[in-house]
């Protein structure tokens, strides 16, 4: 016999035919041996698991030392070469025989490498076990579909019998599609990657970050408290554990069966590169991986990294066995997802991801509140709106806890935006005024959200009604309270707006500069919204600086941070906020070129920057009418600067100063009436026309 002091433990690349057969022939030495003692005790009737000897003895002779003798080296050479596979036979035996054979086994599985190990059990299960341990058979097959790689090494082929792959694959291919049970008490380690590609194979085969994996809790929730908590599903612990999860993601990217990438933001992402075909004895099973996968999309962190999942994921929403399989908790999930999905991606599929929602629910009044407010937010921000037809609002729906009443305040935070669409910021303000939680002194954490929401709609609504020093207590207010979180880039650009309009442009610009810093040292990049809003933020400070104090550089530093976000944004295909952002961005641009030199192109192009946006004609027509005639006139074009007068002065008709953009209807509005009328001089009828528009 080949001697196994060397090549015993050499990569599977160097073991030849003659090595394997030599293998082979001492393991069913083995196990025959193990046969013959089954034999002989199997006659004495009263025999038991707990009477019998230690069960990896075969005539008084231990496994480990048998191997170790028929290898012609010692236990201790090679204890830290011996493989642990302990866990994998999860079956528990039903009969004497099993048990004695299962835990023989168990002992000699240690000392081999698969793919020796799987042609032995491939043999044992075909062979040598009789009909009754049909379970034990169940186990081997199951131990080979997880070395399953090692059937079709070169090798390995050498020493089957002709045609036998071809034969057994069918075999095989069932088991190794068919899923692991999901409880946990029934799963070992070396369950983990099976378990792991099956959920990645249901999310498809894009890239999925691989942080996702690592967390043992996967969904935040609000109570009827309006307190948030989290939910501990009954995940397979591969997915609770990272260190079992990073052994399992190794041995399928060993397999061929996924790879590893990281992106340009240091993200580490697996992709499936095989096709897996996911089948299921138990169809609840199924369905609860299904579930499993549906939730893994649910990851604030990876929103948008994860929106190709979740559209995968999506399908099996068609599916009525998957929608019958989810509890009421997972139902709310998911429709919290839907909401939360809806915010992301072009308008279709945002009215879809809300009509799948919408057709989840049949008895939860809380969860149809807030879609049907989700759709009704939609509708506003779709041109087909009409804002002069009364919405349906849901509070009717509500059952009053401090959950319902957080969202009551979250509907009447939407009526108040539609009266703000219409310029009633009176009733707009009544409304907020009457806003309160149930409970004074105990106001939930969901509550205080809409509540702070509040304060910031009031100080923006007294913003847009020229009451500057009132809005700045509000912003104020809101941002020193101590519960606020560290980065708000939304206060802060509407305080930045509200110094500007104050006279505080210069004090402006250090606030904003520091919240940039902030924003930096938090992580956050240059293109997030947070870092948009503010730069936007600073450009129009260091703007008004300029205008409100000539003769300084504010001016250079607001056309680089305005050329920088127009170039950003000038993509196609931007969405309404993005459009307004990029207005701002090419008024900005015109106001500093009209004020340093004239240039009338750049009004031409806010002008059709405003057209994108959707509006009618309004005070932004108004404010670039009034600047191209200012302009024409200091060029000695008295038609053109006539016609442009003439067109301002009808708009403000109408609309008269608004503040809706940091100095646009205030500081810069009266820069130019004071322009046109330096320029007109002692021209009474025109000056009449300026004087009405002041």
């Amino acid at each position: 016999m080949h001697s196994f002091r060397s090549f015993w433990i050499e990569p599977v690349e160097s073991i030849t035919s003659e090595d394997l057969e030599s293998r082979i022939h001492v393991l069913e030495l083995l196990l025959n041996l193990y046969e013959c003692e089954q034999a002989r005790r199997s006659r004495s009737s009263d025999a038991s698991p707990d009477d019998a000897p230690p069960s990896d003895t075969v005539g008084g002779e231990s496994v480990r030392d048998t191997a170790a003798r028929l290898r012609g080296t010692s236990v201790a050479q090679n204890d830290e070469k011996l493989l642990d596979y302990n866990r994998v036979l999860t079956s528990k035996p039903q009969t004497k025989a099993d048990f004695r054979l299962r835990n023989y086994l168990m002992a000699l599985l240690r000392l081999v490498p698969p793919e020796v190990v799987g042609l032995v059990c491939l043999s044992y299960t075909t062979r040598h076990l009789s009909r009754q341990n049909m379970r034990w058979k169940t186990s081997m097959a199951q131990f080979l579909v997880n070395n399953q790689d090692s059937l079709f090494l070169p090798e390995v082929r050498k020493v089957l019998p002709q045609g036998f792959l071809d034969v057994i694959r069918p075999q095989w291919k069932d088991v190794v599609l068919h899923h692991p049970p999901l409880q946990n008490s029934q799963l070992s380690s070396s369950d983990d990657h099976v378990i792991l590609l099956r959920v990645l194979a249901l999310l498809g085969s894009g890239g999925f970050p691989v942080k996702v994996l690592h967390r043992s809790s996967l969904s935040m929730a609000w109570n009827a408290e309006g307190q948030p908590f989290s939910q501990t599903h009954d995940l397979p612990l591969v997915l609770q554990d990272e260190s079992r999860c990073e052994i399992a993601l190794k041995r399928l990217q060993q397999n061929g069966y996924l790879s590893r990438h990281t992106d340009e933001l240091d993200e580490e992402h697996v992709v499936v590169e095989k096709k897996v075909r996911v089948a299921f004895d138990d169809d609840a099973d199924h369905q609860a991986l299904k579930v499993l996968a549906f939730m893994l999309v649910i990851y604030a962190r990876y929103s948008k990294l994860l929106l190709p999942a979740f559209e995968y994921v999506m399908s099996y929403l068609d599916e009525a066995a998957f929608v019958q399989s989810l509890s009421s908790f997972q139902i709310l999930v998911v429709v919290e997802t839907c909401i939360s999905a809806s915010y992301f991606r072009e308008i279709e599929w945002k009215m879809k991801i809300m009509s799948t929602a919408q057709k989840l629910l049949s008895s939860f009044d809380y969860l149809i509140a807030k879609a049907r407010l989700r759709n009704l937010a939609l509708k506003r921000i779709n041109s087909t709106f009409d804002h002069n037809e009364k919405p349906d609002l849901p509070k009717t729906h509500l059952h009053f806890d401090k959950r319902s009443n957080a969202l009551a305040c979250q509907v009447s935070l939407f009526e108040v935006q539609l009266l703000q669409d219409k310029g009633k910021h009176d009733e707009a303000l009544r409304i907020l005024e009457d806003m309160a939680p149930l409970d004074s002194d105990n106001v939930s954490a969901l509550e205080q959200i809409q509540l702070d929401e509040a304060i910031l709609r009031r100080g923006k609504i007294l913003r847009f009604k020229g009451c500057f020093k009132e809005s700045l207590l509000c912003f104020e207010e809101f941002l020193s309270s101590p519960g606020r979180p560290r980065i708000v880039g939304k206060a802060t650009s509407q305080l930045s707006a509200v110094m500007c309009e104050v006279g505080k442009a210069e004090a402006a610009v250090g606030f904003v500069q520091q919240e940039l810093t902030l924003l930096k040292e938090f992580g956050e990049g240059l293109q997030s919204r947070n870092a948009i809003r503010l730069r936007m933020a600073l450009a129009e400070a260091y703007l008004m600086a300029d205008i409100q104090k000539p003769r300084t550089r504010n001016w250079e530093y607001a056309l680089a941070l305005f050329n920088e976000v127009d170039k950003e944004l000038s993509q196609s295909g931007l969405a309404r906020v993005g459009k307004m952002v990029r207005f701002r961005a090419k008024v900005g641009i015109a106001i500093v070129h009209h004020v340093h030199g004239g240039d009338v192109t750049c009004w031409d192009e806010a002008e059709n920057a405003a057209r994108q946006c959707g509006w009618g004609t309004g005070h932004s027509d108004m404010i670039i009418s009034l600047a191209k005639c200012a302009l024409a006139y200091q060029e000695g074009n008295i038609p053109q600067a006539d016609q442009y007068l003439s067109q301002a002065a009808a708009v403000f008709e109408q609309s008269g100063r608004q503040y809706h953009f940091t100095g646009l209807g205030s500081v810069w509005h009266d820069y130019l009436l004071n322009q046109i009328a330096t320029v007109l001089g002692q021209d009474a009828e025109r000056l009449g026309i300026i004087n009405r528009m002041n």
